[in-house]
């Protein structure tokens, strides 16, 4: 019986797994693993080209350069440079337009007083210049070494002489034909001041005189002064912020260095030396001095002086508060002078106002560092 009941179950277990075996079964169909998005190829950005300054275009050199100063203009001039003789001595101050000159000389013209040769390339920015006093032959020198009109009023014998003998035309206060290129000023007629030191004049009127002479600009003329923005570059110099030049026993003229506008204040008579057409005191950006042979007229009663300017001679350049030896030197009355360094390399001068002190050899010049 139990062998029976083994059999039927057997039977049953084969049954099933046969049945097992022919059925079919459906997949399970898997959800797939969402793969990680593809990484974009990173191509890396190039490094940013970093900020270089421009290059600065070389800068254009100006339409025109004025010949006295080196400093940028926008046309040349019409007329002739002008060179006015201005009265110095101390019962005359104050001086009227000395702030507009491009260069001044200043030298002895008798017993120890000076007097000044202010020159002006462009007459047209003179408002008024003066007082104007009498020629000296060695002032005509140095205004034909500028090729500049020669304006005074009267002259010494041989400043007579000179302009005779070279065919110079100079406006003269004392000529007919110049009278009304200057004028007797009332107020300082009513102030007191003698009558030699009344006498002005001004653009307008220079203007007429040189149309009247024909004294057109010239720009094939050579005063052989060179300028630079580094004057002093590579040159060896020594300090000197105050320079103090003794023209006589009379006479000094002070110059003190002022860094920031990198020019010399000028001061006389132990104050200030201000221009009274703007009330400011007069700045320059060159102070030479020359030194020469000066020696008293022989004969001459009104204690005249001879002053050489043809030849050579030593002297001192000063400039950006710094001073160097230079040599001068004037081929004639009618050449410009040149300047050098002690080695013989053209001396340079910074752009600016050149103030000229010409003096004896033995002259006493102080500097201070």
């Amino acid at each position: 019986m139990k062998r029976v009941f083994f059999l039927i179950a057997l039977a049953m277990l084969l049954a099933m797994l046969a049945s097992c075996g022919s059925r079919t079964f459906e997949p399970i169909e898997e959800s797939p693993i969402p793969s990680e998005p593809a990484m974009a190829e990173l191509t890396p950005s190039p490094s940013p080209t970093p900020l270089s300054s421009p290059t600065p275009a070389p800068s254009e050199e100006p339409a025109y350069r004025n010949a006295l100063t080196g400093v940028a203009a926008s046309a040349a001039p019409s007329y002739r440079p002008i060179a006015i003789m201005v009265n110095n001595i101390k019962e005359a101050q104050p001086l009227y337009g000395i702030g507009k000159a491009d260069i001044i000389y200043e030298t002895q013209a008798e017993g120890g007083v000076t007097r000044l040769l202010a020159v002006f390339e462009d007459i047209s920015k003179i408002n008024v210049v003066g007082s104007i006093r009498s020629a000296r032959d060695y002032y005509i020198d140095l205004a034909q070494g500028l090729n500049a009109v020669f304006t005074h009023c009267g002259t010494s014998p041989l400043a007579a002489t000179a302009i005779a003998n070279r065919g110079l035309k100079t406006i003269d206060g004392l000529s007919g034909s110049y009278a009304n290129t200057f004028y007797r000023d009332k107020g300082r007629k009513a102030a007191g001041y003698a009558y030699e030191h009344q006498l002005f004049t001004d653009a307008e009127r220079l203007v007429a005189a040189e149309e009247k002479l024909g004294a057109v600009y010239n720009d094939k003329f050579d005063n052989t002064l060179k300028f630079s923005d580094t004057p002093l570059q590579g040159v060896k110099t020594t300090p000197a912020t105050s320079i103090n030049v003794k023209h006589s026993g009379y006479k000094s003229t002070l110059f003190e260095y002022d860094s920031a506008s990198g020019t010399y204040a000028v001061s006389q008579f132990k104050k200030a030396m201000n221009d009274a057409d703007t009330g400011e005191q007069l700045a320059v950006s060159n102070v030479l001095v020359l030194k020469t042979a000066i020696s008293n007229i022989k004969g001459d009663t009104s204690g005249r002086v001879s002053v050489r300017l043809t030849g050579s001679g030593d002297g001192m350049f000063y400039c950006e508060g710094k001073a160097v030896a230079v040599k001068w030197s004037k081929k004639d009355a009618g050449s410009p002078f040149n300047y050098t360094l002690s080695d013989g390399m053209p001396l340079m001068l910074a752009r600016g106002v050149t103030y000229i002190n010409i003096v004896a050899s033995d002259a006493v010049v102080s500097v201070d560092e």
